[in-house]
């Protein structure tokens, strides 16, 4: 009678909601570690590299350099005037500024901060949360209903995330430094999946018991919005006659 009495303010009270598992792109991340250019010469990285390294300048130089290919179309140099075949520097140039080179490292500078972002220790925080959350709400619908607050084994989550982000961001950092070479094993991708499986195996099960409790509430909900207060009430006093019945005092006296 309580609770049909507060229908309106129980029908707007919260339910627990489910989790959701961290997401990582495991094969594009991969896929990317993976790629080597046939056409770029292996070595013009180092060769550029070891030749800036010789003219200290404010930012910008390596820039200046990659784009000053674009103007050298001819064979002579159009700063200088002098002829460009022959030049070591100026064939790694071409290879270091080549388009197809210049998109893969854009693709492999990112890597770096996929890891530490899609497998960062905050994924887990925000579960742990929402858990909290969804506890205080459970605990909310306890004058009326008889649920329990899952359980999410944050410890061995943390250590799952932790794992897979080492992983990722070791190989992100190796790439990085030799961008033309291929890292990643089935072996390295397979710890970063188990890890991801690992979570989300945990928030599978959380989430199974979350439902049921929301499939609680629901019905709670539902049914309540049919009660008839009045109707209630007469069942009550039924239910005092009856037990009325079966006092000693009434017994003897219907027996006299």
């Amino acid at each position: 009678i309580d609770a049909a009495k507060n229908a309106t303010a129980l029908s707007v009270r919260q339910a627990p909601s489910v989790l959701t598992s961290p997401a990582f792109d495991a094969d594009g991340f991969f896929a990317v570690l993976a790629k080597k250019l046939a056409d770029v010469e292996e070595d013009a990285e180092r060769v550029v590299r070891k030749h800036l390294a010789k003219h200290p300048a404010p930012p910008g130089l390596e820039s200046w350099v990659s784009t000053g290919q674009s103007f050298a179309s001819g064979d002579d140099c159009p700063f200088c005037g002098q002829k460009l075949d022959g030049w070591e520097i100026i064939k790694a140039y071409k290879g270091y500024s080549n388009q197809a080179y210049a998109d893969l490292k854009k693709l492999v500078a990112t890597l770096g901060q996929q890891a530490e972002n899609g497998l960062a220790d905050g994924r887990v925080g925000a579960l742990i949360a929402q858990v909290n959350t969804n506890n205080a709400r459970i605990e909310a619908w306890r004058d009326q209903l008889e649920i329990e607050s899952p359980m999410l084994p944050v410890d061995s989550l943390a250590r799952a995330i932790s794992h897979a982000r080492t992983t990722a961001t070791d190989l992100a950092a190796a790439k990085q430094g030799h961008p033309l070479d291929a890292f990643g094993t089935a072996i390295e991708k397979a710890a970063i999946v188990e890890g991801l499986g690992v979570i989300g195996a945990a928030v599978a099960i959380y989430n199974k018991q979350v439902d049921f409790a929301i499939s609680k509430i629901e019905e709670f909900k539902t049914h309540l919005t049919s009660e008839n207060v009045p109707a209630l009430q007469t069942q009550i006093r039924s239910l005092e006659t009856a037990l009325a019945r079966q006092h000693p005092d009434a017994i003897t006296a219907i027996d006299d």
